[in-house]
């Protein structure tokens, strides 16, 4: 059986650790396994090597999210201001039973 999750965090990317913390939120709410075992050290690497915040986003959930074999589909947005400021997270999976 097929199940679709939607999470969504606002996110404060001018408060130190926001993002981070929100993206680690929205993996141990589909995870708790890969959360407690290696996703905070993941994206610290991908912290410490890249300044680029959306990147960051961007290949943390799509690396983590291709290699969970209950997640056949997926898709993420990240919201915006016109300045460029990160706002929200939207992500949404296809979970299987």
């Amino acid at each position: 059986m097929k199940k679709l999750k939607l999470i969504n965090k606002v996110v404060d990317e001018s408060q130190p650790n926001n993002i981070k913390n929100n993206l680690l939120e929205m993996v141990k709410e589909l995870d708790n396994d890969y959360f407690e075992s290696s996703a905070e050290s993941n994206l610290n690497s991908l912290l410490n090597s890249c300044s680029d915040m959306t990147l960051v986003i961007e290949v943390f959930l799509n690396s983590w999210l291709k290699d969970q074999t209950f997640f056949p589909q997926f898709d993420f947005k990240i919201g915006t201001t016109e300045e460029g400021e990160i706002v929200n997270i939207s992500l949404a999976v296809v979970e299987l039973n």
